[in-house]
């Protein structure tokens, strides 16, 4: 009895593995990013705090993190289909460019405001 042969997949096989690995990341923190969009109104509870643009391009990095977590999947299967694959990986990417501005808000909320939501 002779053991059968396992091929290794190729390129096209690990990057379909890893598009689907990087969905499935996607959706998890698309539905951990629900909690914090649901809340973010109450960000402008503070006197003043509707007038400052930090606290409004945060409130929209939060409130479209998991949608864009849940397209991104799409997305990049609709590329990929297509033969785009460098397309495929930009659209995966997308949420983690989102997660970088709102890091990037909070800390000038933190460094400008003095972690304070009414600044300006």
């Amino acid at each position: 009895m002779s053991r059968p042969e396992h091929k290794t997949p190729g390129f096209w096989g690990t990057f379909r593995s890893y598009l689907v690995g990087g969905s499935v990341l996607s959706v998890l923190a698309g539905i951990v990013g629900l909690m914090p969009a649901i809340v973010a109104p109450t960000m402008f509870g503070a006197p003043g705090a509707v007038t400052s643009p930090l606290l409004w391009a945060t409130f929209w990095a939060v409130v479209s993190f998991p949608v864009i977590c849940f397209l991104a999947p799409v997305a990049s299967f609709l590329a990929y289909r297509n033969g785009r694959s460098h397309l495929a990986v930009a659209a995966l990417l997308t949420p983690f460019a989102v997660a970088a501005v709102f890091t990037a808000l909070w800390f000038l909320i933190q460094e400008i405001c003095g972690g304070s939501f009414a600044c300006f």
